[in-house]
């Protein structure tokens, strides 16, 4: 019974590392040594003795529960782990798999039973020094002995479990082999050792060595035949139980071979199956192949190698065919080996025979085949498993509340890496669900902390608080809100440059948290407006609706903006919806991912190309420029087309490959061959009727940098679209200039859709000005009388009429009048219960008893229902009938009594008069609707008389009016917006209209990639056939794909997948879906053909060595990156500054800044700014936007002005001469973060031209593998080092640099730490340090006292010594000669201009004294009006005031205390005026001011009319004013109602009963007896149609029969209408099939109903043919545009060219067309056609030499060359000094300027230019000079060295 045990790991930690293979064991400690079936123990290899397998769990003796794993190298020695028992029941690879997982996760040392140490591994590539790649797997027994079984290594960067169970599976593959009865064992369960070895003698003597040498001289049927027979025995050589010999392998595989070479039958197919799983075929004959695969192998092979290579391959193909699949793996590792071999026989140039090589080369295509076809096996098989639960297409691309929960769990699949997609269908929903997804995850997630109230870091969306709804308004775009939020938080926002509220993208409004949510989009960006905290929203239809069903003005909401950009992933997905899977355009490629690339379409039909606009020279003939684009030997060479080879290749691929794959690592020149391909491309499209041609890139700058490229040879039909183009070039081909070039191209279509969108606006403010009403106040009985039942209007209308005025508000208790409309019941206090104390309650009390005795009036008789309670009786339909008529004669006679009211006196009246208060009453309204439920439709009709309904039941039958009126509005409002929108529509489609009219006749279009995606619309109904795709590997595949068409013909992509990827919000999504995947990189994944552009024009070698091999393979220099100049300042162009300074993290992000690294680089930079290169020329890279900030923040704008600061990710396509590199990363944890991801690592190290320097924690960076081995050249060539070495360029001395202060102090100007001391011009000294930027002093200021006395005074001058003397500025003292005063003023200054401060004192001619200044003496007294009147002293500058107060008596005879110079003035009299009146009363004004006109003092008196009256003075004889009543009589006799001071009424308005002209009796006014109109009697009269008129009396008959009736309506519809409706289809409510007058369905087309209005306007998309002959596609509702043909004119003029017109523009004779003709001076031009013939002028540099000196001429060409202007320098004869001259110049006649110094006989020195040297100098300028006057004619001194420089030759020393 076998004892359970488990594996122990054990580490010899003590002994070790061993430089031998490693060996993996599985081990026992005892056991027996195994045996042949002779008895005799076997040896291994290596000694030890082997065996075979009864049971993939027993080894030969050794207990299965027992077995170890121990890694060793060959002689025994490494690493002993645990031992873990497995299960025999369970696989050994699976239980390997478990045990090597333990393995891998203990990592802690202890000590085991066995007193060995234990310890985890360091690294799953290799165990205590063992070779991983070397690795073994053996099984044996504690000593060494059992079965060793094949040497498999096992890559390094793959998990060790994962080897070792690939490893296992393997063995048990052979153990199941050795368990086949057909096959033969050295030992078998039941069999003794001498039955054995009896089998194995017979076997022997039928096959062996010797019998398979004599099969090969047969033929190939009788080898079949023979090994059939010997199945059994050929199993056990196949799959011996030892080592197999070189000679064994070889003669089976020239055996099995020659028997391949016929026929196979069934029997020998089955011994192929038995040839494939043999360890012979899987493991000796690849491995003995690949030994002698070496080059010293062959040159020792005889001949036999090429037999055993060719039947090899034979024996391959033919078990690849009986087991196409099953034997794939098998057969690419021996098809492996056999083209090392054929490879190494081509180097040693050993002839192969051509049957060998077709014979690789057809097995390696069916191999490629297969392995292609299993693996889309598996992925139709993995994708079939997961089918989508919906379907895509109806997915809403804006996300929903459900899609913001956290517990959503969305479906996705992965992005295929490597294979083919099932379907397009699949492919469609995949990169759909995928692109929504990192959409909305990104939203949810910002939810999910908001909700949780987790810290909100940089990569979480914006949340904006207290946001309200304020008004909406009508655009251009249709229905937008403005929203006003909270800014208190946002004041540190930078709204100008901030990506906050960007147009398009998308927010979100909830009020409960986000449990329900609506979603809009940023329809408008106003950074003034965003300061104030207002943006404008365009909501989606279904916020509208839900915004509908709230209360706007009390509703705030939390918002926040999705961090996704909503508009760069919604027109991807809608694009992605529309797509259909049966026109998808190619499908072959991207789905297929079909290798066989086919030429584009258009070159089936011609397949010449004309390279002139490449080989430069238009003029050659079409036979030397037109060239066959599949046959490359009619190409032109490299050389005429400058480029190179890998260049050449790509030109050809582009050129004939429908789909095209170029990769330009960095500087090889992406742009520059896809300049060359759009080149000859867009003359081939002109040529060929295929343009636009589209231009696609992923940056802003990277278009305009290829479209300023297509700009040189395409100077007109080129469009660029999106508005954040950076280059002055291009703007005048932006479209929105574009647009404005478009004159009348606004048509009535679209004026009338911008009228229509003006009135909308108009009525939608009245519907929401009204419902923002609806509680607020009480609306007139004009607004709701179509809401109200006609007899309740009756009764209201005569109300109305009998005061005169509308009593609606007074009805409801809110009226000035209300007490006239009191319930009969007495007041109920409507007041109180609307709880609003305003003091109408006490009023009303106390007026109680004045009005009830008017109450009994209003009673309702007994027999009447009681319709005073607040329950209102519910009538059956009889009693209604029935009562009518009761009620219509109770109305009537309460009408009547209501006269009496009129008797109540008027003062009465004007007590009971409410105050209007609009807010209260709004208050009451609100609170009153609120508590006032509306009455039901049946309960409307049983109220009769509404003037005896309580104040309650009035508030409910209004209010069931306001609702039904509400109902009405929001109705109105519904189908309003429906008309905004549409008519929004049709003003985009006239929009668009406009740009698809422009992009028709455009060239080349270009966009970026979310342009594309924008305007994904104009591009599908423009359908370029040839697009180019720059910076491809960068853009998600998603939006390539949705910027193709059906129409496409041609694709190009350029890019670089090992630069930047695309960069998808979610990183998740990047990682296990792959959604990080470009359609370029997944392309070159799936063996798309493509090429490499392998020669790179940009970075010095040293630089490049950065990149390569560690990230490319191979790259090669351009000649020109050898010859850049170094870098100024430093003695090396390339290093990296390592430190370990530690990092620091940024608040509430996730980046990451580095103090010490920004302080570096920022002063870095300085120093090389220093040294002379232009801000332009340095670029500071850094890899975290935290570290971008610090940087920034410590660059002064003024000096770092100009020099480039950007992450790594912004940088991509961009170069410059020098690269600063900040790498951030600096902890203790070892996290380099996103630093080991090589795309990024690709980027930064690739930027620089001519310098490049990076600063950062090497230690740190070394754990990366890609790193290690960048860092490790870096130290080969000694550039890595924790300080910096500069170099003075002045003195040469060296200095090191280790952190950012020490730049100060070892070049604190540039050089290095000495002083300049250079002489300056002035004879002061430079007091700067060594310094390298103006070396001349041009521009260096001295700040040294100026030593220039002023000739005219003797001062010195005070100034510095750079600032110009100019005048004396030296105060002194001077006497004014006016007055003799002395004042100190500039000695300059002319004393007689001086004006003289000193103060004096004046007696005024008032009499007063007054200190005045002296220069005022000459001033006069002011004597204005306007000044006197002002108090404020000295305001009038002219004159001089006497401030002293005096007590004067005025003009006006008052006595009042005022400034002296007031005395005269009256105006300052401030004492009542004593003038009186003509009236004789005292007038009440100051005596300052104009006397009153109109006197104001009440008095009695007796107006003209004789009554008496209290009035104004002034009124007394105004008859007007009088308030009495009037006693006249008017013609009918009645007594006048108005007052005396009123015009007296013409119609009296006294109710009388009379017989009207129509023979009815009725109550009226008095004017009213004779009229017909106010007959309120029903109306006898019988309509046309039959029906009885429902009119009143008085009233004119209606037109319109509002009897029901069911009729056929003119649409053909049968409805209940109204008499009047049936012949008005706009009430049928059937479904709407109306064709419009093109004959086309409506745009409703059957969804919208038969009444609902039809567009005016004809979507459809129709073609026309224009008068012109060409067709057009247009909207039927444009046809007036199809004069307009965009299309490019096809007459020929007579010069012979084409038209360069569009067809809708009159031809000219003036040819525009390009070409290049040769002027008589040799040179080329490039003219229009029109200009040959013309005299031409050559502007290009003249070549021509000049004489006698044999300079080029520097001159224009058609210029004469005349004297020879060439800068040369020379030696003056005179002095020897070097002067540069022009080269006419003659050395007599120049004088020497070089600067030297004299000593002049006082030894004071002098600077002299050479030529003004002669016998005599000026005297010495020197101020303390003794000598100076002198010596003015002295002899010149020169120095000693000058004197010695002219003996000598020599020139004089300059200064």
């Amino acid at each position: 019974m076998m004892e359970e045990s488990h594996l122990q790991r054990s580490v010899d930690s003590g002994r070790g590392r061993s430089r031998g293979r490693g060996v993996i064991r599985v081990r026992e400690p005892r056991g027996p040594p195994p045996s042949r079936p002779d008895g005799t123990p076997e040896q291994d290899g290596n000694g030890s003795l082997t065996g075979g397998m009864q049971h993939p769990a027993d080894v030969h003796g050794i207990s299965s529960a027992d077995a170890q794993l121990r890694i060793t190298d060959g002689r025994g020695r490494g690493r002993h782990f645990r031992q873990w028992g497995y299960q025999p029941n369970r696989d050994l690879s699976r239980s390997f798999s478990q045990s090597v997982e333990h393995l891998e996760q203990d990592g802690t040392p202890e000590q085991d039973g066995n007193r060995s140490l234990t310890g985890g591994m360091q690294h799953p590539a290799g165990v205590h020094g063992i070779s991983s790649a070397d690795a073994q797997l053996r099984i044996t027994d504690g000593r060494g002995r059992g079965r060793h079984f094949r040497q498999w290594g096992y890559q390094p960067n793959r998990d060790l479990s994962r080897s070792i169970s690939q490893s296992v599976e393997h063995l048990e593959q052979d153990a199941v082999d050795w368990r086949r009865p057909n096959a033969s064992r050295p030992y078998q369960r039941g069999r003794s050792h001498s039955q054995s070895r009896a089998t194995m003698k017979n076997q022997d003597q039928s096959l062996n060595l010797n019998y398979l040498k004599g099969l090969q001289k047969t033929n190939a049927s009788e080898v079949q035949k023979t090994l059939v027979k010997f199945i059994p025995q050929l199993g056990e050589l196949l799959t011996p139980g030892m080592d197999m010999d070189e000679e064994m392998v070889t003669i089976l595989c020239l055996s099995l071979g020659h028997a391949c070479t016929t026929k196979s039958s069934e029997e020998w197919k089955k011994v192929l199956i038995m040839i494939r799983s043999s360890t012979f075929f899987r493991r000796y004959l690849p491995t003995s192949l690949a030994k002698v695969g070496c080059l010293s192998s062959i040159e020792q092979m005889s001949g036999g190698l090429l037999e055993m290579l060719h039947s090899s391959l034979l024996l391959g193909h033919a078990v690849f065919t009986a087991l196409p699949q099953a034997s794939a793996t098998e057969v690419s590792l021996l098809l492996t080996s056999a083209e090392s071999v054929l490879r190494s026989l081509k180097a040693v140039g050993e002839p192969i025979p051509s049957e060998t090589i077709s014979l690789a080369r057809d097995l390696s295509e069916k191999l490629v085949t297969a392995l292609f076809q299993m693996r889309k096996g598996r992925q139709q098989n993995m994708y079939k498993s997961k089918l989508p639960p919906d379907n895509f297409r109806h997915l809403s691309v804006v996300p929903s509340t459900e899609d913001l929960q956290y517990n959503t769990k969305s479906f996705l699949r992965k992005n295929v890496e490597e294979g083919c997609y099932p379907d397009a269908e699949t492919y469609l929903d995949v990169q759909f669900r995928l692109l929504r997804e990192d959409l909305v995850q990104p939203l949810r997630e910002g939810i999910r902390e908001l909700q949780n109230n987790e810290r909100q870091r940089q990569q979480s969306m914006y949340v904006y608080k207290n946001v309200q709804i304020t008004y909406c308004d009508i655009t251009k775009v249709g229905r937008v809100h403005n929203v006003q939020f909270e800014t208190c938080s946002l004041r540190h926002v930078c709204w100008d440059s901030s990506k906050r509220l960007i147009f398009g993208n998308l927010v979100s409004l909830s009020q409960d948290e986000f449990k329900s949510a609506i979603f809009g989009i940023v329809a408008e960006r106003d950074t003034s407006k965003l300061k104030e905290g207002k943006v404008t929203i365009k909501f989606f239809p279904d916020a509208l609706q839900e915004l509908s069903r709230m209360h706007l003005t009390r509703a705030v909401f939390l918002m926040v903006e999705s961090p996704s950009f909503f508009e760069a992933y919604r027109y991807v997905l809608e694009g992605l919806q529309e797509t259909r899977s049966e026109s998808l355009p190619f499908k072959s490629y991207i789905v297929d991912c079909s290798t066989d690339i086919r030429p584009p379409l258009y070159l089936a039909q011609h397949q010449e190309l004309d390279f002139s606009p490449l080989l430069g020279n238009k003029s050659l003939p079409l036979s030397k420029t037109m060239v066959k684009a599949l046959d490359s030997a009619t190409w032109p060479s490299e050389e005429k087309l400058c480029l190179d080879s890998s260049q050449m290749k790509a030109l050809q691929a582009a050129l004939t490959q429908e789909i095209a794959l170029i990769q330009g690592p960095p500087g090889t020149g992406k742009t520059y061959v896809g300049l060359k391909i759009a080149k000859i491309l867009l003359e081939e499209s002109l040529n060929r009727n295929l343009i636009p041609m589209l231009i696609v890139c992923y940056t802003n700058h990277a278009l305009d940098q290829f479209l300023e490229g297509i700009l040189k040879f395409c100077k007109d039909g080129l469009v660029r679209i999106g508005s954040r183009s950076e280059s002055e070039d291009l703007k005048k081909c932006m479209l929105s200039v574009l647009r404005r070039s478009i004159t009348g191209y606004r048509n009535d279509v679209y004026n009338k859709a911008v009228n229509d969108l003006q009135h909308l606006d108009k009525g939608l403010d009245s519907i929401e000005r009204n419902l923002m009403n609806l509680n607020k106040k009480v609306f007139a009985f004009s607004t709701l009388q179509e809401f109200i039942l006609s007899h309740q209007q009756i009764q209201i209308i005569e109300m109305n009429r009998m005061f005169n005025t509308c009593c609606f508000s007074d009805w409801l208790g809110l009226g000035s009048n209300s007490l006239w409309f009191m319930p009969p019941h007495g007041i109920d206090s409507v007041l109180t219960w609307c709880e609003v104390d305003d003091g109408h309650d006490e009023f009303l009390q106390r007026s109680e008893g004045t009005f009830e005795a008017a109450i009994p009036l209003l009673e309702i008789p007994r027999s009447f229902p009681d319709l005073h309670n607040e329950t209102v009786q519910v009538l059956d339909e009889e009693e209604v009938l029935q009562n009518e008529e009761t009620a219509d004669h109770y109305f009537e006679d309460s009408i009547a009594k209501l006269q009496d009211f009129s008797e109540i006196p008027g003062t009465c009246y004007q007590q009971v008069k409410f105050e209007k208060n609009t807010r209260r009453v709004a208050e009451m309204v609100r609170v009153a609707l609120k508590k006032a439920n509306p009455l039901t439709l049946r309960e409307e009709y049983s109220v009769w008389n509404i003037w005896q309904m309580s104040y309650f039941d009035r508030w409910r039958l209004y209010s069931a009016w306001l609702t039904r009126f509400k109902d009405n509005l929001l109705q109105r409002r519904s189908m309003l917006e429906q008309r905004v929108e549409e008519t929004a529509a049709v003003i985009k489609t006239c929009n668009e209209e406009r740009d698809l009219f422009i992009l028709r006749g455009a060239k080349v279009i270009g966009m970026t990639t979310t342009g594309a995606a924008k305007h994904r619309n104009l591009l599908q109904q423009i359908k370029p056939r040839i697009i180019i795709v720059e910076e491809a590997a960068e853009i998600l595949e998603a939006h390539v794909f949705t910027a193709l068409n059906s129409e496409c013909q041609h694709l190009i992509l350029i890019g670089d997948h090992q630069q930047l990827r695309p960069n998808p919000m979610v990183y998740e999504l990047a990682k296990r879906y792959h959604l990080d995947l470009s359609l370029f990189e997944r392309m070159l994944k799936n063996n798309i053909p493509y090429v490499t552009l392998s020669t790179q024009h940009r970075m010095r070698p040293e630089i490049a060595t950065l990149i390569v091999p560690h990230i490319y393979k191979q790259l090669n220099n351009h000649p020109s990156v050898s010859k850049f100049e170094n870098i100024k300042g430093l003695t090396t162009n390339l290093f990296f500054v390592e430190h370990e300074e530690p990092e620091e993290g940024v608040e509430d992000t996730r980046s990451h800044n580095n103090p010490h690294e920004a302080r570096f680089v920022v002063e870095f930079c300085r120093y090389l700014l220093i040294q002379g290169y232009g801000p332009t020329q340095v670029t500071i890279l850094t890899t975290y936007t935290g570290q971008l900030l610090a940087l920034k923040k410590l660059m002064q704008r003024d000096f770092f002005k100009g020099v480039r600061v950007c992450v790594v990710d912004k940088y991509q396509g961009e170069e410059n001469d020098i690269v600063l590199l900040s790498l951030v990363r600096s902890n203790k944890e070892n996290c380099t973060g996103f630093l080991k991801i090589s795309n990024r690592i690709c980027v930064a190290l690739s930027r620089a031209k001519k310098g490049f320097y990076a600063i950062g924690n090497a230690k740190l960076l070394a754990s990366a593998p890609i790193w290690a081995g960048i860092l490790d050249g870096l130290r080969m060539q000694n550039c890595l080092k924790p300080s910096l070495p500069l170099q003075c360029q002045i003195h040469r001395s060296r200095a090191m640099i280790s952190k950012g202060s020490d730049f100060e102090q070892v070049a604190p100007d540039g050089g290095c730490s000495l002083p300049c001391d250079t002489r300056l011009e002035c004879g002061h000294v430079c007091t700067l340090c060594c310094h390298p930027f103006d070396r001349n002093h041009k521009r260096y200021r001295c700040y040294k006292p100026c030593q220039i006395i002023h000739e005219s005074c003797g001062h010195a001058c005070p100034k510095v010594c750079y600032v110009d003397c100019d005048v004396c500025t030296v105060m002194v003292d001077k006497t004014i000669p006016n007055c003799g005063h002395v004042q100190t003023m500039q000695c300059y200054f002319d004393p007689n201009l001086f004006k003289c401060q000193e103060y004096v004192q004046r007696i005024l001619p008032c009499g007063h004294e007054k200190q005045l200044l002296c220069y005022q003496n000459t001033f006069p007294i002011c004597s204005s009006v306007k000044c006197l009147q002002v108090e404020t002293p000295y305001l009038c500058e002219k004159y001089v005031h006497c401030e002293i107060q005096v007590d004067a008596t005025l003009p006006c005879g008052h006595q009042q205390n005022v400034k002296c110079y007031q005395k005269n003035c009256r105006e300052v009299c401030k004492w009542p005026c004593e003038q009186r009146l003509p009236c004789g009363h005292t007038c009440d004004k100051k005596c300052e001011q104009t006397c009153v006109v109109d006197c104001a003092v009440m008095v009695d008196a007796t107006l003209p009319c004789g009554h008496q009256q209290n009035v104004k003075c002034y009124q007394k004889n105004c008859r007007e004013v009088c308030k009495w009543p009037c006693e006249h009589h008017l013609p009918c006799g009645h007594a006048c109602d108005k007052e005396c001071g009123q015009t007296c009424v013409v119609d009296c308005a006294v109710m009388v009963d009379a017989t009207l002209p129509c023979g009815h009796k009725q109550e009226v006014m008095c004017y009213q007896k004779n009229s017909t109109d106010i007959c309120e009697w029903p109306c006898e009269r019988q309509l046309v149609c039959g029906h009885k008129c429902d009119k009143k009396c008085g009233q004119k008959c209606t037109e319109q029969c509002q009897h029901p009736i069911n009729a056929t309506l003119p649409c053909g519809h049968k409805e209940n209408v109204l008499c009047f409706q049936q012949n008005n289809s706009e009430k049928c409510t059937s479904a709407c099939e109306k064709l419009l007058p093109c004959g086309h369905i409506c745009i409703c087309k059957g969804k919208g109903k038969c009444k609902d209005k039809c567009s005016p306007y004809c979507f459809e998309v129709v073609d026309f043919t224009l008068p012109c002959g060409h067709q057009m596609e247009l909207k039927c509702f444009m046809s007036q545009l199809k004069n307009n043909c965009p299309r490019p004119c096809s007459r020929i003029l007579s010069c012979g060219h084409q038209c360069t017109l569009r067809c809708r523009q009159p031809c000219t004779n003036l040819c525009r067309i390009q070409k290049e003709v040769m002027l008589t001076c040799g040179h080329q031009k490039e003219i229009k056609c029109f200009e040959e013939g013309l005299p031409l002028k050559c502007f290009r540099p003249c070549m021509r030499l000049q004489k006698p000196c044999g300079h080029p001429c520097l001159k224009i060409c058609h210029d004469e060359c005349g004297d020879c202007t060439v800068e040369v320098t020379r030696i003056m004869p005179n002095c020897g000094h070097l002067q540069t001259m022009s080269c006419h110049q003659e050395l007599e006649l120049f004088d020497c300027k070089e600067e030297v110094v004299a000593t002049l006989p006082c030894n004071h020195q002098k600077i002299k230019l050479c030529h003004e040297m002669s016998d005599h100098l000026s005297p010495c300028d020197e101020i303390n000079c003794i000598v100076a006057t002198s010596v003015a004619s002295a002899p010149v001194i020169i120095n000693s060295e000058m004197q010695n420089g002219k003996e000598q030759g020599r020139s004089c020393e300059p200064l």
